[in-house]
């Protein structure tokens, strides 16, 4: 059964995309223009040449994410007082804003993604829905919902039983099994959209010292 905010959610994500490769394209631009000045000038200005180019080279190389996919998962909170409708935030491998500085795609380091990794049934941390995206570079593949601290979102979105043949699955556990079964090559991935909670609280951990983790991968 194809979910119902499919076409909403590959719009979103292919937009993200786009503002990614804009954002690109302003920082080469923004270090060719002060490179087209040259290498004179005064002390000063040479100086703030430099910071310049070293600020959108490392600009570049946050926002490389190579074939890895920008956008993963979204997290839906519990509305407050003052509005019945929570937050939503997309969680990604970087921030990515709009052209008005609205952010579209939050990075997955930010504390405000953490109850992504950790929220649970027991303890949601105010989430209310935990989604999870496939992705082939832009183009989204598939949606999972974990529903943590309320139904609502599942009694409005999901057919109640009997109305559809299809059998509705509601599980937090297929991001991490379609990674597993995914297919090794002999380049290494990265975890951040399969990151678990025990994992994510040692990421976390405040380096007061030396920290030890002991285990096997994974």
């Amino acid at each position: 059964m194809s979910h119902l905010e499919f076409e909403a959610e590959a719009s979103f994500i292919k937009a993200a995309y786009e503002r990614l490769e804009e954002t690109k394209t302003q920082a080469r631009t923004m270090m060719e223009d002060v490179l087209d000045i040259g290498k004179g000038g005064t002390h000063q200005a040479r100086t703030e040449r430099d910071m310049v180019v070293r600020s959108a080279l490392s600009r570049l190389e946050q926002l490389e994410i190579g074939d890895q996919a920008l956008c993963f998962g979204r997290i839906d909170l519990v509305g407050d007082e003052v509005s019945e409708e929570g937050l939503s935030f997309h969680l990604g491998r970087v921030s990515v804003a709009s052209k008005d500085q609205e952010p579209m795609i939050i990075d997955w380091r930010a504390p405000v993604a953490e109850p992504f990794y950790r929220a649970t049934g027991k303890d949601p941390m105010g989430v209310v829905r935990r989604r999870h995206f496939e992705c082939r570079g832009s183009e989204l593949l598939g949606i999972e919902d974990e529903y943590l601290g309320a139904s609502t979102f599942a009694d409005e979105e999901y057919p109640s039983e009997g109305e559809s043949d299809d059998p509705v699955e509601i599980s937090g556990a297929g991001a991490l099994f379609a990674a597993i079964r995914r297919p090794r090559t002999s380049q290494m991935r990265d975890i951040v959209a399969t990151i678990q909670g025990e994992q994510d609280r040692i990421i976390r951990y405040p380096m007061a010292g030396m920290l030890v983790v002991q285990g096997g991968p994974g």
